[in-house]
């Protein structure tokens, strides 16, 4: 559908043969809860960390990433170091990244070393910022489309709604406002 504000991937990854336990993951950009992205995936075996996963469904359905299973540093293109800071005052600042939750609570370790055990395991990826103030780092993992940071949400600030809500810099080329058939050419916009 042509203003569907999710891209959704149907892709399913197999990671066994037997014994597997259907799974989710999908990923949350800066301006918006609405995910961008969405996939299933399966789970066999005891356990695989929420990081293989993501590296899985990301590799599987196509989506560019920068880092590995131990810690994302870009997802769909996103900004990262110095771009990736927004100055609010002379003593304020913060600093965005990327941040998992497992079945809504974000662990507090890297991906790497968080095992999914769960057959219902919903693996979020969501665009988030650290606070620092007055020389003090505060919370951390706080979601951005709470502040809907300028630099990453003019537009939709501005009253314009983006496609899927995600500023053109972090829309990878070739993301639709719908899903494109498996093996269909991908129209870029």
């Amino acid at each position: 559908m042509a203003g569907n504000k999710k891209l959704s991937a149907l892709f399913t990854l197999f990671l066994s043969a037997a014994g597997a336990h259907a799974g989710g993951l999908s990923v949350i950009g800066p301006c918006s809860a609405e995910p961008v992205f969405e996939s299933s995936f399966e789970i066999g075996g005891s356990s695989v960390s929420a990081g293989k996963v993501s590296e899985d469904v990301f590799a599987a359905a196509g989506v560019p990433y920068t880092g590995d299973g131990d810690g994302l540093l870009s997802i769909m293109d996103s900004p990262s170091g110095a771009a990736a800071v927004e100055v609010v005052s002379g003593s304020e600042m913060r600093v965005y990244g990327w941040c998992y939750a497992v079945n809504g609570s974000t662990p507090s370790v890297m991906p790497g070393a968080f095992f999914l055990h769960d057959n219902t395991a919903r693996v979020v990826w969501f665009y988030a910022y650290s606070a620092y103030k007055e020389g003090v780092w505060g919370d951390s993992c706080l979601p951005s489309y709470e502040v809907r940071p300028h630099q990453f949400c003019a537009a939709t600030r501005a009253g314009a709604p983006l496609s899927g809500d995600i500023a053109p810099a972090l829309r990878p080329a070739g993301v639709l406002r719908g899903m494109p058939a498996l093996g269909a050419p991908v129209p870029r916009e």
